[in-house]
């Protein structure tokens, strides 16, 4: 028999607003921007947004695609990672907030869902994104479904 076709969770990133900021002027030696990315993780695919400079409301418009098993999906928890970086030409990037999606709320008519989530371990910020589970397609459409890293700008 067949193999069961996997489940697909696409996740648009829009954009954020409020962050921390957390790179330093130099003439204020104040706190006074970032330049945020986003790093996806869901089981041991991950992904990452482009760096936006000097912005604490970044605006991306785009797409990440997982692919997880069946076998997986059904026996396991399946948590979509999402951590905001800022980062630094030198040194390790800063981390400026977090949140996780329990992805098994969005089945059955739940299945695509827009909503802001609120940024954890920080004082502040929001994250604006849509996520999409469904089954994966048997047919090539739009180039959604080729093997390795997937982003769609929208």
């Amino acid at each position: 028999p067949a193999e069961p076709l996997p489940v697909q969770v696409s996740v648009i990133v829009h954009r954020a607003v409020d962050l921390k900021a957390s790179d330093v002027n130099l003439l204020s030696l104040k706190p006074s921007s970032s330049d945020p990315f986003l790093k996806l993780q869901l089981n041991a695919q991950a992904h990452r947004t482009t760096v936006k400079s000097k912005t604490l409301q970044p605006l991306w418009e785009e797409k990440f695609v997982f692919l997880v098993k069946e076998d997986t999906w059904r026996t396991r928890p399946q948590r979509l990672n999402l951590q905001m970086m800022d980062y630094d030409a030198v040194g390790a990037n800063d981390k400026i907030g977090d949140v996780t999606v329990d992805l098994k709320q969005y089945l059955g008519e739940h299945a695509i869902a827009s909503e802001w989530l609120e940024l954890q371990n920080v004082s502040r910020g929001r994250l604006l994104v849509t996520i999409h589970v469904s089954r994966a397609s048997t047919q090539e459409d739009d180039g959604e479904h080729v093997a390795g890293p997937r982003i769609k700008h929208v």
